[in-house]
């Protein structure tokens, strides 16, 4: 299996960022937070087909809210509230985990290694709004799956990026 090396173009961000946000829209509305959501568990065909895998630190949950361990995610996908600690979350966990791989396509590094992402390259307005809503640092104010999904910077998509705009989980 080949591995891609050259950076994606805006518009194939835009299309992972779509398919990724329609897996974890599934995810959520069938009771499934990830919780580990980073680039290494992204895996994409040659058919421009996106799935989410390794569902080891996944969990079920019947409310949008509640008390599970702060031991999950990747550091450099941690959410604010998983950083400290509490106890109680919900699935705003891995909206912020997006934001930060959305930064990460984007920017071709981690997002938050004491950097800052202002002046990102090749971001419209509407896809830092985006942004700025998957890093809400308030998870009662982060953007679901499904508003993400109904953002105005998909509307913006390009048809021709090579990755297809459905078929995700």
């Amino acid at each position: 299996m080949a591995v891609r090396r050259q950076p994606l173009c805006p518009n194939e961000v835009k299309c992972m960022m779509k398919l990724l946000l329609e897996g974890v829209k599934f995810l959520h509305e069938n009771g499934v937070m990830h919780r580990d959501l980073k680039p290494s568990n992204i895996l994409i065909n040659k058919k421009g087909e996106l799935k989410i895998c390794d569902f080891g630190l996944s969990r079920q949950f019947e409310n949008e809210s509640g008390s599970y361990s702060p031991q999950v995610v990747t550091l450099w996908y941690r959410a604010p509230e998983i950083l400290a600690e509490v106890e109680t979350y919900s699935t705003a966990i891995d909206m912020w985990s997006l934001g930060c791989i959305m930064a990460e396509l984007l920017l071709k590094e981690v997002l938050f290694k004491g950097r800052t992402i202002s002046g990102a390259p090749l971001l419209t307005e509407l896809g830092f709004d985006l942004m700025k809503k998957l890093l809400e640092y308030d998870p009662t104010k982060r953007i679901t799956a499904e508003a993400a999904l109904n953002h105005g910077w998909f509307k913006e998509l390009d048809a021709s990026s090579g990755l297809t705009q459905g078929n995700s989980t």
